[in-house]
């Protein structure tokens, strides 16, 4: 299936598609969300700007699971784009090496957006991060995170938050 959009009909902001799909041969019920920015090159220009006089903030969700120390950021921890950071190290402060992967699932159940889950790219040992534009309401947020590890058991970790 694709879906086309008349662009020039749609205001500038951040949208969310909420999809379902019902399977012809077993009656399986299927959903989940897409989020994408509909933005002008106007709107770009005033955007940067903007940007540039904000401070913005960083919320930090920090736990002791597994002998790991587990730590996500995100930045600037309000509707629209963001950025995820997520940090693992062993209880000497030293990056935990056999991570294979760190998925995230995200969803407002308050909004019926998601489940959205993403896979976090590995910037070094024990750093991983995402962009984007997945936080696309205000209201309350579940994060489920997953880490995959290489010869242990996975690490899973599930923070609620208040995104306004």
């Amino acid at each position: 299936m694709s879906v086309s959009l008349d662009k020039s009909r749609m205001k500038d902001g951040i949208y969310t598609v909420n999809w379902l799909a019902l399977s012809k041969e077993d009656g399986h019920v299927t959903k989940g969300s897409y989020v994408f920015t509909v933005q002008t090159a106007n709107a770009n220009t005033n955007t940067q700007t903007i940007n540039a006089t904000n401070h913005p903030t960083l919320k930090q969700f920090s736990f002791i699971k597994d002998n790991a120390n587990l730590t996500l950021s995100i930045s600037p921890f309000k509707t629209g784009h963001n950025t995820f950071n997520f940090a693992i190290n062993d209880m000497s402060g030293n990056p935990i090496t056999n991570i294979k992967n760190v998925y995230l699932t995200l969803n407002n159940p308050g909004k019926s957006i998601g489940p959205i889950s993403e896979t976090m790219e590995k910037i070094s040992d024990g750093k991983f991060g995402l962009d984007g534009d997945f936080l696309s309401q205000n209201g309350e947020w579940n994060i489920k995170i997953m880490l995959q590890r290489i010869g242990q058991y996975d690490i899973n970790q599930e923070v609620k938050m208040e995104i306004k």
